[in-house]
């Protein structure tokens, strides 16, 4: 952890699994109970940083 707590203005991305099953926590989703990863919210609390979402969409052509 404290090589994330060191550098102010520097990005970490992770990316979150869709189903953390039973390790995740059950949090509602379109109206339903979904497993979310627990990591990503312990890391940004441990090193105070926000999270900030992100997509990628897939155009026509295939390409990102």
């Amino acid at each position: 952890m404290p090589a994330l707590v060191g550098g102010a203005g520097r990005w970490v991305a992770l990316v979150g699994d869709q189903d953390a099953r039973r390790s995740g926590a059950f949090v509602p989703f379109l109206g339903r109970p979904a497993s979310t990863a627990l990591g990503p919210a312990r890391i940004a609390l441990a090193a105070g940083a926000p999270i900030v979402m992100g997509f990628v969409t897939r155009d026509p052509d295939g390409r990102m």
